[in-house]
């Protein structure tokens, strides 16, 4: 055997059920506020979602908080997280199940809240996934928009965490993804520092 090449692999794990069925205990838990789309948001266009770039962001229109010194990161909840409203692209067209792996591979690395490049760190800094589970809870077919909520916990050594949660309009949990990720420089970008700030 060559071991002088290698090759990428994934391996995917798919646990099924019925999620219509709708039986077992169940809580009201208070929920944090979602952002108003039409008060509280504004439209995130950028070159990171050119179709070219980045064939899962492109699906996507996205809606984000204003008021932070970024649209990056979200000034109620912090520099490590970030809320991102998200509409499938085209007309009537709207959700189904296959779309909420597409939306959780779309969101932008939570690192990039840190750097002054902000999504043109993509440049500089390769973020790839090591793992990726899904855990679906409601069927979000039919469905306009989907709120994404996601959160990193630390980045450390090159290593990272990205927690999110999809709910709906009436902040009702659709699925939950945790992301492990790695980040390191390109080589185009070999040598330079990352200089997180406290606010960009």
């Amino acid at each position: 055997m060559d071991s002088a090449f290698s090759s990428p692999y994934i391996l995917s794990v798919i646990t099924l059920g019925n999620l219509h069925r709708k039986t077992g205990p169940s809580l009201s838990l208070q929920s944090k506020p979602i952002p108003n789309r039409q008060n509280d948001c504004v439209p995130w266009k950028h070159d990171y979602f050119d179709p070219n770039k980045n064939p899962p962001g492109a699906r996507f229109k996205f809606l984000v908080p204003k008021g932070g010194p970024t649209l990056l990161w979200s000034p109620a909840r912090g520099q490590n997280a970030r809320d991102q409203w998200a509409k499938v692209a085209g007309e009537n067209e709207s959700f189904n199940m296959e779309y909420l792996g597409l939306l959780a591979d779309s969101v932008p690395a939570l690192p990039m809240n840190y750097d002054s490049q902000g999504l043109k760190a993509t440049e500089t800094w390769a973020f790839p996934t090591v793992s990726l589970s899904l855990d679906i809870r409601e069927d979000p077919t039919g469905k306009e928009w989907i709120l994404v909520r996601s959160k990193m916990r630390s980045l450390r050594d090159g290593r990272f965490d990205m927690e999110m949660q999809m709910v709906d309009e009436d902040n009702n949990l659709l699925a939950t993804c945790r992301q492990s990720c790695v980040m390191f420089a390109r080589r185009s970008g070999q040598g330079r520092e990352f200089s997180p700030k406290a606010s960009l």
